[in-house]
């Protein structure tokens, strides 16, 4: 098992990961600017360029909370992903 990085080479590794397209690393600099804050659905979407009514959101936070880089119910990074990217 390889080590995972640590502070700005963590977040570079997970924005070019495999399983991150251009929707989920959009997504997720949406949702590290607005550390430490939750978005709401509106505020994500007008911050990404998403139209609220498709489901593209929901699916691209349903790979970033796999992958563990989103909160469980929320539209918030974890604290400690972001101790680890500082």
């Amino acid at each position: 098992v390889q080590q995972l990085p640590t502070g700005p080479d963590l977040l570079d590794h997970w924005l070019k990961h495999p399983r991150m397209g251009g929707g989920e690393a959009k997504v997720l600099q949406a949702l590290i600017d607005a550390y430490p804050e939750a978005l709401t659905h509106a505020e994500l979407c007008e911050r990404t360029g998403y139209s609220p009514d498709a489901s593209t959101i929901g699916v691209i936070l349903s790979k970033l909370r796999k992958l563990g880089l989103v909160e469980n119910g929320a539209r918030r990074v974890p604290d400690s992903f972001m101790e680890a990217i500082a």
